[in-house]
């Protein structure tokens, strides 16, 4: 090309920028498609050795073919001869190049869309048939299921007569307590009574000292405090006054708090809480669970949130207990219990697969689905017979994805780019591959037409060059 245009330099170098990755493209894109077929049987790197370098040489063929194309439509300008001959070009060009580039395109851009939409599918179809084997009905657990909620239901009923006889007991005796307290309290103060009494009489000054009427005073108080009272020996009618009141005062206070006790509070320590009632209703409690309870036992006082946090603690234990599965069933559950188990483990690889920030490479993935699909099989045959069958036959046998092995085969990339039509990521990777050529014949154009000498013709001179084509073409024509 003999132009000083720096256009036509910047042109030059971009065809030259360009070529490098489309071979990298194309090549990469066959190298994918050749690698199944290139096995030489020696080592498994110079397998994708040998296959590159048959994709490299494919894409150099395109990039031929492609310089060809625009060649034939630069001459076709000075020459009508062979006039389609660049047609044959364009469509082998097509052929390699644009399969080449979809393929690459795929795999960079889609490949791991599919694997992770192939791996939502599986989980979906793991997840229908785990519900379909959980959902099994066991008959004789469902009547198993059925007396132990009536058992529990029956213990919770006698646990809240329980507590309701237990609470009862203790508010009768607060009753009682604080009547009793009630009646000393007004012993307590006719008492006090007396004794202000004793002591007014003792001091009277018209007949002091310990006579008739204050002796009938004491003789009350004696009735009232009993044996807690024990007065001095000796003639009261002899003693002092302020001597007298104050040796017997002391003795009577001192009986009073030993007869009347402490009035401030009710004292629930005493109580017996199992009481006869309390007693009948444990023993139908324990006439069910076998254990025997502290409400059972003869101590008296006893704590009444202890007696009831104990019970309810043994009847949890013996309802926790409960046999959940009838033992003609028990075969059957644990065969439900592995079928599920298995398949849950494989959901929980396939959430892992899709939900990851990076997608594992295809082969991992491979791995992953096939042992996936070969779980689900083995699940499908064991609930053969076990399920309803039109249920299990709405679900299908296998959910193998025989194109997981393919991703990078031409045809398999074209049918899932047809499957994936309702998708737009889709068109941008069939356009890509055609695209792609369509912009590496232009960068050609631009430089042949440059290189030949057309690009600076004035639309005169191009007729006139037309023209005389047109003549020369004429002229070897046979008479």
């Amino acid at each position: 090309m003999s132009s000083n245009n720096p256009s036509d330099k910047v042109a030059l170098l971009a065809l030259i920028s360009l070529i490098p990755i489309f071979i990298f493209v194309i090549g990469n894109g066959w190298e994918t498609i050749l690698a199944p077929y290139v096995q030489l049987g020696s080592a498994p790197f110079l397998d994708v050795i040998a296959a590159y370098l048959a994709g490299v040489l494919f894409a150099v063929v395109a990039v031929i073919l492609a310089w060809a194309v625009a060649s034939e439509r630069v001459r076709l300008r000075q020459d009508s001869t062979s006039k389609y001959s660049w047609i044959a070009y364009l469509g082998l060009l097509f052929v390699l190049s644009g399969l080449g580039t979809m393929n690459w395109l795929f795999k960079v851009s889609e490949s791991s869309a599919f694997i992770a939409e192939t791996a939502v599918k599986t989980e979906d179809s793991l997840t229908a048939l785990n519900q379909l084997a959980l959902g099994i009905v066991l008959p004789g657990t469902s009547t198993q299921f059925q007396r132990n909620e009536e058992t529990k239901s029956k213990l919770d009923g006698l646990i809240t007569q329980l507590n309701g006889a237990s609470e009862a007991v203790v508010a009768q005796f607060k009753s009682d307590q604080v009547k009793a307290q009630g009646d000393l309290a007004a012993a307590r103060k006719h008492t006090l009574t007396l004794l202000e009494g004793f002591e007014t009489e003792v001091n009277n000054p018209l007949k002091p000292g310990c006579g008739e009427v204050a002796q009938n005073y004491i003789d009350q108080i004696k009735a009232m405090l009993g044996t807690d009272l024990n007065l001095p020996s000796g003639n009261c009618k002899e003693a002092k006054p302020e001597v007298l009141i104050q040796t017997y005062k002391e003795e009577i206070l001192k009986a009073m708090d030993r007869h009347f006790g402490n009035l401030d509070g009710v004292n629930v320590s005493a109580v017996c809480v199992n009481a006869p009632k309390v007693k009948e209703i444990a023993a139908q409690i324990f006439a069910i669970i076998g254990s025997p309870l502290k409400a059972q036992g003869g101590d008296c006082p006893a704590n009444g949130e202890s007696i009831f946090s104990d019970t309810k603690g043994v009847v949890d234990h013996y309802i926790g207990a409960l046999p959940q599965t009838a033992s003609e069933d028990s075969s059957l559950k644990a065969k439900i219990v592995d079928i599920s188990q298995r398949l849950e483990v494989q959901m929980q690889l396939m959430k892992d697969m899709y939900g990851s920030a990076q997608m594992p490479s295809k082969d991992e993935a491979a791995k992953a689905l096939k042992n996936a699909w070969t779980e689900y099989r083995t699940a499908y045959k064991d609930l053969s017979g076990k399920v309803d069958a039109s249920k299990l036959a709405a679900l299908p046998k296998s959910i193998d994805e025989q194109r997981i092995d393919k991703i990078g085969a031409i045809a398999n990339t074209i049918e899932i780019l047809i499957s994936r039509y309702d998708r737009f990521s889709t068109y941008p990777i069939v356009l890509g591959g055609i695209l792609f050529d369509m912009i590496l014949i232009a960068f050609f154009l631009r430089v042949e037409a440059t290189r030949t000498g057309l690009k600076g013709l004035t639309e005169h001179e191009k007729r006139l060059r037309r023209i005389s084509s047109s003549f020369n073409s004429t002229g070897r024509k046979k008479p």
